[in-house]
C-alpha cells in the first residue's frame, strides 16, 4: 500500500520514494513508489505533475487503489529515488479546490441551491448549481464567498470514527460508507472531499465571478481563486487602461464612453443605410432605363467587381420591381466569379434556375435557386462574360429571335 504524502501535507515539495513496479505501456513508464506527495486525479481536480528522479511525469492516476505515476522513461536510480511535484500547479489546484468548497457552502446556506457539479480545468474553473440566480445574487455570493476568505478560516482534513461520522452536518451525504475522508473549514462547511487544499482559506486570496450561464435548468458558474484571479485581473487591467487611453477617458468613465460612442455609430450606421439605399434605387432607375428590351421585357445585364453579393441581390430586387425585366448581374474578384439571375414575379414563363443552370457551368462553379432568383459562382472568372452572354441568348430564343 503505497503512503500518501499529500493526505499527511499537502504542502510536501519534495519527498524520495522507492520504486516498487515499473510498467512499459504505449503511453509512458507507469511507476508506484513506497510513498509520494503526487495526487493522483479524482473529485474534479486535476492529477500532480513533476519529477521522478530524472523522469518527468505526465500523468498521476489511482487504480485499484494504487497510485501510478506515468513517465516519459524509466528513473536512472536504484535506491531511493529524489522526487519533486509541480509545486505552482499543486498549489493552484488547491486554491481553485477550497474556493469551489466556500462558493458551494454559501450557494447552499444562502440560496439553498446545491453544487452538482464541479471541473478545474487549465484556464477556467466552474461549478454547476441546480438554482437559477440573478446578478444580484451572483453579487452577494461573491461578496459573502470572500469575506470567509478574508476571515483566515481554519480548514482541517480528517477520517472520522462511525460515530463521529454520525454527528457532522454534511452539506451533501458521500456515497461510499467506509474510508470517507472529510474537509471542514471553520464555521463555513463540512463536506467529504478527496482533494488536496490550503490549511486556511485566507491562502484563497480571493474568489472572483467571472462569467455564469443557465445550464442544465440550473447555473453554471465560472470563477477564479488566488494567482488565477490575479491574472484575469491583470488582463482585463491592461485592457482598460489601454481602451482609456484610447478613448481620452478615465478607466471608470470607459464603459460610459464606449456607450456614447456605440449610439454614435448606430445613428451613422442607419443614416449610411438610407443613403445607401437611396443610391442604390438611383442606379436601378439609371440600369433599367439604359437596357434594351425583348417582348416589352427589359433585360439588364451587368458585370461588377469587387462589389458585396448582399448589395448586388438588393440592386436586383429593386430592378425587378420596377416592371418587367430580368437581371443578369455577375461579379468578379480575385479569387472566383459569381452570378446572380432574377426575374419580376409577373414574369411565370421565365425560370432563373434554368437560365442560372448551363451559365454555372461555365465557370466550373456551383450553385442554385428559385425560379424568381438563382445564384452561385466559380473559380473560370475569365468565362464570366460568355456566362452572362449564354444567358442572354436563352432569353432572346425563348422570346421568339
Amino acid at each position: 500500500m503505497t503512503r500518501r504524502l499529500y493526505y499527511e501535507d499537502p504542502y510536501i515539495k519534495e519527498f524520495y520514494g522507492s520504486i516498487i513496479s515499473v510498467e512499459e505501456k504505449e503511453n509512458g513508464v507507469h511507476i508506484q513508489l513506497d510513498q509520494t506527495a503526487f495526487y493522483p486525479e479524482g473529485g474534479g481536480q486535476p492529477c500532480d505533475l513533476g519529477i521522478i528522479g530524472d523522469a518527468a511525469v505526465s500523468l498521476t492516476y489511482e487504480e485499484n487503489g494504487k497510485v501510478v505515476h506515468v513517465t516519459d522513461k524509466i528513473p536512472n536510480y536504484t535506491e531511493k529515488v529524489p522526487c519533486r511535484i509541480d509545486w505552482n500547479r499543486r498549489f493552484d489546484h488547491m486554491q481553485q479546490h477550497l474556493g469551489q468548497h466556500i462558493l458551494s457552502a454559501v450557494c447552499a446556506e444562502i440560496f439553498h441551491a446545491d453544487t452538482v457539479g464541479f471541473h478545474i480545468g487549465s484556464t477556467n474553473v466552474t461549478i454547476d448549481i441546480n438554482k437559477v440566480l440573478e446578478l444580484k445574487d451572483i453579487e452577494k455570493l461573491e461578496s459573502l464567498t470572500n469575506q470567509k476568505v478574508f476571515e483566515n478560516k481554519q480548514v482541517d482534513a480528517f477520517y472520522p470514527s462511525q460515530e463521529e461520522f454520525q454527528t457532522l452536518s454534511l452539506r451533501k451525504l458521500p456515497q461510499v460508507k467506509t474510508g470517507i475522508r472529510i474537509v471542514r473549514i471553520e464555521g463555513v462547511d463540512v463536506n467529504a472531499c478527496c482533494g488536496t487544499h490550503p490549511a486556511r482559506t485566507g491562502e484563497v486570496g480571493i474568489i472572483k465571478v467571472i462569467r455564469w450561464e443557465k445550464y442544465k435548468g440550473g447555473l453554471r458558474i465560472e470563477f477564479a481563486c488566488g494567482v488565477r484571479a490575479l491574472r484575469d485581473y491583470s488582463w482585463k487591467n491592461d485592457a482598460i487602461n489601454i481602451l482609456a487611453i484610447s478613448l481620452g477617458c478615465k478607466d471608470l468613465d470607459v464603459v460610459q464612453k464606449l456607450n456614447v460612442l456605440n449610439d454614435k455609430l448606430a445613428k451613422i450606421h442607419k443614416e449610411n443605410s438610407e443613403l445607401k439605399d437611396k443610391i442604390l434605387d438611383i442606379e436601378a432607375r439609371e440600369l433599367f432605363a439604359a437596357s434594351g428590351k425583348e417582348n416589352n421585357i427589359s433585360i439588364i445585364q451587368a458585370i461588377f467587381s469587387n462589389r458585396d453579393l448582399e448589395e448586388v441581390r438588393l440592386l436586383a430586387s429593386k430592378i425587378t420591381v420596377l416592371d418587367s425585366a430580368v437581371v443578369l448581374f455577375g461579379i468578379k474578384n480575385q479569387e472566383n466569379a459569381q452570378i446572380l439571375f432574377c426575374r419580376s414575379k409577373e414574369l411565370n414563363h421565365i425560370s432563373a434556375r434554368e437560365l442560372f443552370k448551363e451559365s454555372v457551368a461555365l465557370l466550373d462553379g456551383k450553385g442554385g435557386g428559385t425560379d424568381l432568383m438563382a445564384q452561385g459562382g466559380g473559380p473560370s472568372i475569365e468565362n464570366l462574360e460568355t456566362a452572362l452572354e449564354l444567358a442572354c441568348t436563352k432569353l432572346k430564343i425563348a422570346f421568339g429571335e
